[in-house]
């Protein structure tokens, strides 16, 4: 009875198009007509059985409602019918679409999601790396994600897959190239064309860690790097790490120099601008490049820039949710959306300053060997620091207080040519994305962090991060910052 009234509640809703986050089902007219005719002449089996998840890219990330051989006028997501059918309560678990495969369909599928190389860089998920692609562009723009992180802090990270005009694909940072994720880019290159271009725009090791792999999946393809690339503590040559192919077809060197932009321009200048920050410090160089893309107005980042939502990735596990939602050890709270989103917050105040002042260690013997994992205690006033972030644009705390403060004449000036290409959204490698912004609000970004008044973040929660500066300055690893942002000093 409740989902005929959902069913009545959307006929007339608007329906979810390509940006939606969520993996869809396609569900026959069959099946539709047992549930909303006949549910108690309807069997579980049958039921399953008109039911089809597709996780590649060749198929429409839209649910349709099928009348014979033709779609019925109004196209309505399933989940968007369970989603009404659970509005009355905000702690529903939400659908979970790989529970509807058989056991032997979910060990293809983690067979699929099978990373051998983890460890080159040993960090969760380790050898088991799930990829959710979103169209964010209709033909123009996609998304494909995976996730990263320690201890169950674990963040999403975003490939950008760009169409080009003339046909073919230019892909920004890419991820694990594992036989998931090469079989969304196949059914993209079907769609779009083969991979034209493979472009690293960071130096930080997460980001370069899957340019070698990924390239040799496509040989064809071009392979551009931003320059300053390194490794620590031996700085060795990167082919000889295996981080890079042989050759690299062009170094993505354009840089701000008094307004001129030297280097020559990039096989893709005709759809793109783009502009390289280069931060010099004691051990080695941070340096980002942002690509502004004309045709949909779009600034494609990978950290300088970042927006926390308040719900969680689709891809971040919900292991980890749950985990980290819990206030205390071993306080198991029951699953639910509500709890999702308070893992998600603490998620984000774990990986954006290490150790926010709302937490305090309280680790304890589960056993024979001391708990780590959830061994913290939160304060009520965390739901205050995630408040302080959350919605916004904003420079992450790690490179407020460690990077961008080393060099806040570039910085201010890199700024300041990304918002002067009048963007409407920015695409950044981690948390939200796409994110509306104006240029104003990209320079009032960069302005804050380079103000004493820095912001947005909370008195306290950036002091563990200072302690860190301040012992790589002890030890001569970093050099003298040049501007006092430290926002515990108001």
């Amino acid at each position: 009875m409740h989902l005929l009234k959902a069913l009545d509640t959307v006929k007339s809703s608007k329906p979810l198009g390509e940006t939606s986050r969520r993996p869809f089902f396609l569900v026959s007219s069959q099946t539709r007509n047992s549930i909303v005719k006949r549910p108690s002449q309807t069997s579980k089996a049958s039921n399953v059985s008109n039911l089809r998840y597709f996780s590649g890219p060749s198929v429409k990330p839209l649910f349709a409602l099928r009348k014979g051989n033709s779609c019925a006028k109004s196209e309505l997501p399933v989940a968007a019918l369970l989603d009404a059918w659970r509005r009355k309560s905000d702690d529903a678990i939400p659908l979970d679409p790989e529970s509807q495969l058989s056991p032997s369909e979910r060990k293809v599928l983690q067979g699929k999601r099978f990373w051998a190389l983890w460890p080159a860089l040993p960090i969760a998920p380790y050898s088991s790396r799930k990829t959710v692609l979103r169209e964010i562009f209709p033909g123009k723009m996609y998304a494909l994600e995976q996730t990263q992180g320690l201890l169950n802090v674990i963040v999403n990270v975003r490939m950008v897959v760009v169409v080009l005009r003339g046909g073919g694909l230019w892909v920004h940072n890419p991820l694990a190239p594992t036989a998931e994720l090469l079989e969304m880019m196949a059914g993209l290159e079907e769609r779009h064309g083969a991979v034209r271009y493979i472009v690293l725009g960071s130096t930080q090791v997460e980001h370069k860690v899957f340019l070698g792999p990924f390239a040799r999946a496509f040989p064809k393809a071009q392979v551009h790097a931003v320059p300053t690339q390194w490794s620590w503590p031996v700085n060795l040559p990167l082919t000889l790490l295996g981080l890079f192919p042989r050759r690299l077809a062009g170094i993505v060197s354009d840089s701000f120099e008094g307004g001129q932009f030297p280097g020559g321009k990039s096989p893709w200048a005709n759809e793109f601008e783009q502009a390289v920050l280069s931060v010099p410090l004691r051990v080695g160089q941070f340096t980002e490049a942002a690509f502004f893309h004309k045709d949909t107005r779009t600034v494609i980042l990978t950290d300088a820039l970042q927006c926390v939502p308040e719900e969680p990735p689709e891809v971040c596990p919900r292991e980890s949710l749950l985990i980290r939602a819990r206030d205390g050890p071993g306080l198991e709270l029951a699953d639910s959306l509500g709890t999702r989103r308070q893992g998600w917050a603490k998620i984000v105040l774990f990986a954006l300053y290490f150790k926010p002042k709302v937490v305090k260690p309280a680790i304890y013997r589960d056993g024979p060997i001391p708990n780590v994992v959830d061994g913290f205690e939160w304060d009520p006033k965390w739901k205050s620091s995630f408040a302080s972030i959350a919605r916004k644009l904003f420079v992450p705390p790690i490179l407020h207080v460690l990077i961008f403060n080393r060099s806040p004449e570039a910085v201010a000036a890199w700024g300041e040519v990304i918002a002067s290409w009048r963007p409407r959204a920015v695409l950044p490698a981690h948390l939200d994305g796409p994110v509306k912004a104006s240029g104003p609000a990209i320079r009032r970004a960069f302005r804050a962090t380079l103000s004493p008044r820095a912001g947005p973040y909370l008195p306290g929660d950036i002091e563990a991060l200072e302690s860190v500066d301040e012992g790589l300055l002890a030890r001569g690893l970093t050099l003298q910052t040049r501007v006092d942002n430290r926002v515990n000093r108001f």
